[in-house]
């Protein structure tokens, strides 16, 4: 009966979800295709630069998750209220604080481009995505706390056709400069963060959102989010030399299951911020938990019983050793995914001291890369475990939180660290 209740109260939000994967799992595949156009096009040194440069641009990207969920949050807080005057001082302080971050960022450039090994003539395209990417998360964030995900979402689906077309110009007018497939990370959120804009979110109405973003909370959630992408990103750096393609062939498969089993997080997260009452908070999101494991679950499934089609589909049988361990670290991503999922739900309840739990997980990561790195089912084994660890720390947590909140009976509100 509760199960029925919940489809035919959440009828919009079922269907948000839908809508919502599929635009994800399109943006993604875009995104996966973009780096074999590039694979397949550019000469390797200038594709060597290209994917140092995304391990630099996934980095300085982090803080629009940051953005974006506190201006979900502020402009949930304040449904029905004009957003005219929040919309435009909300542009002014980014603009400034997109400009002082690329300032500093190419003051720094030599430095980054000795430690990167990225030629100095990249580190202009470079600042460009650094400063635009500080714009993108403004009406993905309007549009997630007026609880319309779906073209929050279809933006980012439109940030990816727009990339492949630079790609298609790149490969084809200026393959033997890794300029335009940089730019292509940064050009797109020109589009969506600032010629999109001033349409997105109009609502007429008299009285206007007063209160302003707080900048200790977008910090705040950018130590989170950044702590939390740490295991997803690290362990291509300390991974062995001597085995690090395979690995990254293996690890590409992987994000498949992650990016695929992920999409709900965005509509949750909108959703979540719209609620008042606990219950319904709750309820969502054991929900969206179980989509994402599920999803996740079944893909991973797939890469248990069939490894080897899996593998000659997408790299031609070039990385047969990857094929024994794709369906165990699909399940490590599934997992890792959950872990995303509850952070998100941390983030929406205000809970930023499970911040700890991060910290002691990239610890571990680092401790067992140094002392097990010595062939490739030793760092399979590091990751998943990593990934197992996260999520049953995430998961303890998220009951302990919850536990305390019913018990004492207060509602959540957002705070900091």
């Amino acid at each position: 009966m509760k199960v029925k209740t919940f489809f035919k109260t959440n009828k919009e939000f079922l269907t948000n979800v839908v809508i919502s994967t599929i635009i994800g799992i399109g943006a993604s595949f875009l995104n996966y295709y973009f780096s074999i156009l590039l694979a397949r096009n550019l000469p390797d040194t200038e594709f060597g630069i290209y994917s140092s440069a995304l391990g630099i641009i996934s980095l300085v990207q982090i803080p629009s998750l940051a953005i974006s969920s506190a201006v979900t949050k502020l402009v949930a807080r304040n449904r029905g209220k004009s957003l005219r005057e929040f919309k435009k001082h909300l542009f002014k302080q980014f603009f400034i604080i997109a400009l002082v971050f690329s300032l500093i960022f190419y003051i720094c450039s030599p430095v980054v481009s000795d430690i990167s090994n990225i030629p100095m003539q990249y580190m202009l395209p470079l600042t460009a995505v650094l400063f635009l990417s500080f714009f993108s998360p403004l009406p993905k964030g309007i549009l997630y706390g007026l609880e319309q995900p779906n073209k929050g979402n279809f933006l980012s689906f439109v940030e990816s056709i727009l990339k492949i077309l630079v790609g298609f110009i790149a490969v084809n007018l200026y393959k033997d400069s890794a300029t335009l497939p940089i730019l292509a990370c940064g050009l797109p959120l020109l589009v969506t963060g600032v010629l999109l804009y001033p349409f997105i979110g109009n609502i007429k109405q008299e009285e206007e959102v007063r209160e302003k973003i707080d900048l200790k909370e977008v910090f705040t959630y950018f130590l989170l989010f950044f702590l939390l992408s740490t295991p997803f990103t690290l362990d291509l750096s300390l991974v062995n030399p001597d085995f690090r393609a395979e690995y990254s062939a293996l690890s590409l498969l992987g994000k498949i299951v992650y990016f695929a089993s992920v999409m709900i997080s965005s509509v949750m997260f909108s959703k979540i911020s719209n609620l008042k009452k606990r219950d319904e908070k709750k309820s969502i999101f054991k929900v969206s938990l179980f989509i994402t494991l599920l999803i996740g679950g079944c893909l991973s499934v797939i890469y248990l019983l069939v490894p080897d089609v899996i593998n000659s589909f997408i790299y031609g049988n070039r990385y047969p050793e990857i094929a024994e361990y794709l369906g165990v670290y699909g399940v490590g991503m599934t997992l890792y995914a959950g872990t995303y999922l509850i952070y998100n739900y941390f983030i929406a309840e205000g809970y930023t001291k499970s911040i700890f739990w991060l910290v002691l997980t990239t610890i571990l990561q680092v401790i067992l890369f140094i002392t097990r790195n010595g062939n490739l089912e030793q760092v399979v084994q590091n990751q998943v475990l990593v990934y197992i660890v996260l999520f049953l720390g995430s998961f303890v947590l998220l009951n302990l939180h919850n536990r305390k909140m019913d018990d004492t009976g207060i509602e959540p509100v957002t705070s900091t660290m």
